[in-house]
Order: C-alpha cells, then sequence, then structure tokens
C-alpha cells in the first residue's frame, strides 16, 4: 500500500468532505461525519485541519485550482496589467462559473447562503483578497490605454457585478436540467453574458471587435 503524503491526505480529506457540506451546510455538519466520510479518524482531521473553518478555505483553494483551471488562472495572473488581461479575466470568470462541473461547490455556495452565509462570506473575503488588486491593476492599465468608456461606476462595484452575474448564472445550472429558454446555443449564452460583462464594466466595443475571441479559452491546449 502506498502511503499518501501529507498534502495528499489533506487533498483526499476535502474532496471526501464536499458532497456532505453541500448537503448539510456548515452547522449541520459534524467533525464526526467528516471525518467518517473522509475515512480518517477525528484526530487525525484535526490534525490536518484544526477547524472547519480551515476546511472551508482549503475547499475554496480545491475549486479555483483544479487541474483543468490551474493554467488558465496562472497564465493570466502572470500577465502584465492591460485591458487584454481584463478582458480575459472577465472571460474566464464567466466561462469558468458557466460551464461548472463539478455542482458540490456551487451547491456549498447556496447551502450557505440559506444558512448563516458564514462559507459563502469568507470565500467571497477570500476572492476580494487574491483577485481584486489583479482587477484593479488591469481596469487602471486599460484607463491609461484610454480602452475604457467613462461610465459612473467605482471600479470595485465593477467588480462585484461581474462576480454576481457568474455567480447567478452557476446558480441557474444548478438543476439537472435546463429551467431557462433562451433560444441560444449555451456557447452563445456564454459569449453574450461575457460582451453584456464586458461592455458593463465599460470596455470600449472597438476594443472587444479587435481583441476579444469568444472561445480562445475553450480551444484544445497543445501538447508540450
Amino acid at each position: 500500500m502506498v502511503k499518501l503524503t501529507a498534502q495528499d491526505r489533506k487533498n483526499a480529506i476535502i474532496r471526501a468532505v464536499m458532497p456532505i457540506f453541500a448537503q448539510k451546510g456548515f452547522h449541520g455538519t459534524t467533525t464526526k461525519e467528516l471525518a467518517k466520510a473522509a475515512g480518517v479518524s477525528e484526530a487525525l482531521l484535526y490534525k490536518h485541519f484544526p477547524s472547519k473553518e480551515m476546511i472551508y478555505n482549503a475547499i475554496w483553494e480545491e475549486h479555483l485550482f483544479e487541474d483543468e483551471n490551474k493554467l488558465e488562472v496562472e497564465s493570466i495572473i502572470k500577465m502584465k496589467p492591460s485591458t487584454l488581461r481584463l478582458v480575459l479575466s472577465v472571460q474566464y470568470f464567466i466561462l469558468h462559473m458557466a460551464k461548472q462541473k463539478n455542482q458540490i461547490f456551487p451547491r456549498l455556495m447556496a447551502q450557505s447562503l440559506l444558512d448563516d452565509g458564514k462559507f459563502a462570506g469568507m470565500i467571497l473575503k477570500k476572492m476580494k483578497v487574491d483577485f481584486f488588486g489583479l482587477f484593479i491593476e488591469s481596469l487602471n492599465a486599460a484607463k491609461e490605454s484610454n480602452d475604457l468608456e467613462n461610465v459612473q461606476i467605482k471600479d470595485n462595484l465593477r467588480i462585484w457585478f461581474m462576480h454576481h452575474l457568474s455567480m447567478a448564472i452557476l446558480f441557474l445550472n444548478l438543476p439537472n436540467k435546463a429551467i431557462i429558454n433562451y433560444d441560444e446555443n449555451r456557447k452563445e449564452v456564454i459569449n453574450q453574458a461575457t460582451i453584456f460583462t464586458l461592455r458593463g464594466i465599460g470596455i470600449k466595443q472597438e476594443f472587444i471587435d479587435n481583441h476579444y475571441d469568444p472561445y480562445l479559452l475553450e480551444k484544445p491546449k497543445k501538447k508540450n
């Protein structure tokens, strides 16, 4: 039997307990249930995660840096602040939300909002810490490049409204079947939602026409 490293064990615990949290919420879940789902003792669970809050925080990291998302996130973060990085950030955010395959994370968010909002609030706070700087840098670069319209919307609210639209799309995808008929195929709906957001945060139509590729992040990745 191959012995798991500490990090592998933590990752295995995170994946095992996510469905329990999604079903019962933060307060409705006991550490005994979490340990049982992960196949470990409560003592070992506490060794890796001294509190349920720490497990929640780790779930966010696991969700954000899933293998299929990691390269896109890292490549966008490494880009110099620019209008293009802003466009790609918005495009990634909406595409990631709209094409969510693992429904456990959005169900965790929904369960939290129906409970005390603790998990949802923690995730949004962490998102602000991790990514608002990136968006603000790119917004400022877009202003300097004269790629933004002079819209009367505060910068931080542009980012939040983008997030809220993305989350609405995410929650509407929770049922097993479509509940809205947009009279458009799914790719076009995602494309239109992205353009709507880009225009809403003030990016000029001319820049979108010249630099926005609606299917760029969906194209097959080249093998090294």
